[in-house]
């Protein structure tokens, strides 16, 4: 049900900004061992699983290699990040609704009144600063944790694949035989610098899924905003209730995001309570 609104969301997104974003695919599951296929099979005869998934497996895929079994999960696929971002930026800055510029929190002054930052005033003030929320003097206390991880962009002619590969890694179709692969996770070495080490980790788990020849086009590196429970940070500072946050949505934002955006409006707009397992007091109240 969650999927079905989110896949809404993304299409009413969509054409507020004149774009597709939805890119509906199957997911090839690889399967390693004896075990992993019984799963598979187990899985199918349920009721809630089985709607999505292909009973039969197959070692006949193209492109990739034949000792592994694959199974195929439909009703999925991705959301163009990309036009997501490019569309809303052009759309916003249309309607004037956009300042691309670094905030200086020391500038934002809060008070019983309401919000004022070098001359704009609101109620409330939300911020949405992913792995730069460390900088934050309203909620430096919350245990953001900084997830570093590495991809790169292929090119592969050959692969002619449609569905998105999943294989210890994934492996997406982006159109015109480029696919991205990706990713790695690093909590020790936070920093915006490309290692070789990542890429030969990305370059070996393809090279074990994919049997066909790939050309590398870019290796890309970015900070995830991660949390030490896995639960998004959302609510309102309890010492300046006109400040809020919405982060911490770590490698599942783009499937979160619909969902805890309408709980956040609602707590705002309406009263209501936000999940316990996201609201910010939780950490307070654990001191």
């Amino acid at each position: 049900r969650r999927g079905a609104m989110n896949a809404d969301f993304y299409k009413e997104l969509g054409r507020f900004i004149s774009e597709d974003l939805i890119r509906e695919r199957r997911i090839v599951k690889g399967m390693k061992s004896a075990d992993q296929e019984e799963l598979w099979k187990k899985m199918c005869r349920r009721g809630d699983s089985g709607a999505f998934m292909e009973g039969e497996l197959t070692n006949e895929v193209r492109g990739l290699h034949k000792e592994y079994s694959y199974g195929f999960v439909r009703r999925s696929g991705n959301i163009d990040v990309g036009a997501l971002l490019q569309g809303m930026r052009q759309k916003l800055h249309s309607m004037e609704c956009l300042m691309e510029e670094r905030f200086r929190h020391a500038e934002l002054s809060v008070d019983d009144s309401g919000i004022d930052y070098r001359g704009i005033k609101a109620d409330r003030i939300i911020f949405c600063e992913g792995q730069e929320m460390h900088s934050n003097p309203y909620f430096a206390d919350l245990p953001l944790r900084r997830t570093k991880g590495e991809v790169i962009i292929i090119r592969s002619p050959e692969l002619a694949s449609r569905d998105i590969i999943h294989n210890r890694i994934n492996i997406v179709p982006m159109g015109d035989d480029e696919y991205w692969v990706g990713a790695t996770f690093d909590r020790d070495q936070i920093d915006l610098v490309k290692t070789d080490r990542a890429k030969d980790l990305l370059l070996e788990r393809l090279e074990e899924t994919i049997d066909v020849p790939f050309e590398v086009l870019t290796h890309k590196v970015g900070i995830r905003p991660t949390v030490k429970d896995r639960r998004p940070l959302i609510g309102f500072s309890a010492s300046h209730g006109r400040v809020g946050i919405f982060n911490g949505l770590g490698t599942r934002g783009i499937m979160l995001a619909p969902y805890f955006s309408g709980q956040l409006l609602d707590h705002i707009f309406e009263g209501t309570e936000l999940d316990a397992d996201v609201d910010i007091g939780r950490f307070s109240a654990a001191k």
